[in-house]
C-alpha cells in the first residue's frame, strides 16, 4: 500500500550554533528530491496533507517557524496527489525553490499538471508572509496551456460563471505594500463557452485577449481592462479601454472610443441578441465610434430582464430602412433600455440619403432631432 508521504532522497544542514542560543530549529539547507505526498483541498478552503492530518495548530504554526527561518528549502522532482472540493483529482509535479538572505526572501517555484498545464512563480520580499499587513514584496505568476473547466474543480464555492471549455494564459503581477494589495495583469484564453451559473444566456469566444488591473475601494473590487481583443467567427472587437464594476448581481461597465461596425459585428454573433435586433444590426450596417459607453445590467444572469444603455456618438453612418434616410457623419447621444429608447442627433456637414427619392444623398450644414426607437418580440420601430 501507498504510504501518506513518500521521499527518495533528502539533505538537510542544521545551525546548530543558532538553536543552542534560540532553542529552536534552525536549518542552512533542506533539499528533498522525489517527495509525494498526499493531499486534499476541503470545502471550507483548507488543504489536509495526508499524515499530517493530528499536527493541529501547533503543527502549523512549527511549518511556519520553519519556513520562516530557513536559509534554503529545495524540492525537485515532488510530486502532490490532489484531491479537490468537487472530488476530482489531479497529479501535480512541484519544483520549488525557497532562499532568505536576512530579511529578505526569494521564492522560485513550477507547478506541472499531467493534463500539460503549467504555472511558474517568482516572488521576492522582505518580511512575513503569513501576515501580509506587515510583508513588503512582489510576486510574479505565468500560467499557461490551463484547462479552464479543470479548473472550476478547485473553487470552494461555485463562480458566478462557468466554463464548458476553453484554455487560458495568465501573467499576474502582485504586489504588497504594507498589506495594500496591487493586481495588474494579462489574460489570453481561447475557445471559450462561457454560462452564468443559474443563468439564460451561453457565449461561445474563439478569443479574448486583455491587459487588467484591479483596484480595492472600502471593499469593493473594480477591474480595469485595456487593450481588449474579442475575436469569434474571425470578427475582432477592440476596445482601448473598459471599467468593470460589479455590485451583487448587477454590473456596471464603461468604456470609450468603441468601434460601432465592430460592435454590431460583434452583436449579431452574439446567440444572447434578439433575433430582431440581429436583423436590425445587418440591415442598417452601422459605421463610426462610440465617444463614450456605460451599460448597465441589474442582472448578469439574465441580462435581456432589465439594462440600460448611454452612449455619445460621432462620424455614425447608417444604411437606408424602411422608408428611414440611410445617414453619414452624424453625431450625438444615445440611450437605451428595455423595449426602447431614444437617440439625440446634433451634427454639422451630414449626409442623408433618400434611395427612393433622390440619386444623391443631400446634404445638410446642420442638423437637429430626436428619433424615438421601441422594438417588441417580433418588430422593430
Amino acid at each position: 500500500p501507498h504510504q501518506p508521504i513518500e521521499l527518495a532522497e533528502g539533505r538537510v544542514t542544521l545551525d546548530v550554533w543558532r538553536m543552542l542560543l534560540s532553542g529552536r530549529l534552525h536549518s542552512r539547507d533542506l533539499i528533498l528530491s522525489n517527495l509525494h505526498l498526499r493531499a486534499r483541498l476541503t470545502d471550507d478552503g483548507r488543504l489536509q496533507v495526508s499524515g499530517l492530518e493530528g499536527a493541529g495548530r501547533a503543527g502549523l504554526e512549527w511549518l511556519q517557524a520553519f519556513l520562516l527561518n530557513g536559509e534554503h528549502i529545495e524540492l525537485s522532482a515532488s510530486r502532490v496527489e490532489l484531491v479537490l472540493p468537487d472530488a476530482s483529482q489531479r497529479s501535480l509535479r512541484l519544483d520549488l525553490d525557497l532562499r532568505r538572505e536576512g530579511g529578505r526572501r526569494q521564492l522560485d517555484g513550477q507547478l506541472y499538471d499531467e493534463d500539460g498545464s503549467r504555472v511558474r512563480v517568482l516572488a521576492n520580499g522582505v518580511g512575513n508572509p503569513f501576515r501580509l499587513e506587515t510583508f513588503t514584496g512582489e510576486l510574479y505568476l505565468d500560467a499557461s496551456d490551463i484547462d479552464l473547466q479543470s479548473l472550476q474543480g478547485a473553487f470552494l464555492s461555485p463562480p458566478p460563471l462557468t466554463f464548458d471549455a476553453g484554455s487560458l494564459g495568465l501573467e499576474l503581477w502582485l504586489s504588497w505594500r504594507n498589506g495594500e494589495p496591487s493586481i495588474e495583469g494579462h489574460v489570453e484564453a481561447t475557445d471559450l463557452l462561457i454560462e452564468p451559473v443559474a443563468g439564460d444566456w451561453k457565449m461561445p469566444v474563439e478569443r479574448i485577449a486583455f491587459d487588467a488591473s484591479l483596484v480595492e475601494h472600502r471593499d469593493r473590487w473594480t477591474l480595469y481592462v485595456a487593450d481588449l481583443h474579442w475575436v469569434k467567427h474571425g470578427h475582432q472587437l477592440v476596445v482601448p479601454r473598459m471599467q468593470v464594476r460589479l455590485r451583487g448581481d448587477s454590473v456596471r461597465l464603461r468604456s470609450d472610443r468603441v468601434s460601432l461596425a465592430q460592435l454590431n459585428r460583434a452583436l449579431v454573433e452574439l446567440e444572447t441578441t434578439p433575433a430582431q435586433l440581429k436583423h436590425t444590426f445587418r440591415v442598417l450596417q452601422p459605421g463610426g465610434e462610440l465617444q463614450s459607453l456605460q451599460l448597465r445590467i441589474e442582472d448578469y444572469r439574465r441580462p435581456a430582464k432589465e439594462w440600460m444603455l448611454a452612449a455619445n456618438f460621432r462620424e455614425v453612418a447608417l444604411d437606408s430602412w424602411k422608408g428611414a434616410p440611410g445617414t453619414s457623419g452624424a453625431a450625438g447621444y444615445l440611450s437605451l433600455g428595455n423595449g426602447g429608447g431614444q437617440a439625440v442627433v446634433d451634427a454639422r456637414d451630414v449626409l442623408l440619403e433618400f434611395p427612393s427619392v433622390y440619386r444623391e444623398p443631400l446634404r445638410y450644414e446642420e442638423l437637429f432631432g430626436t428619433v424615438d426607437i421601441n422594438w417588441f418580440d417580433d418588430a422593430v420601430v
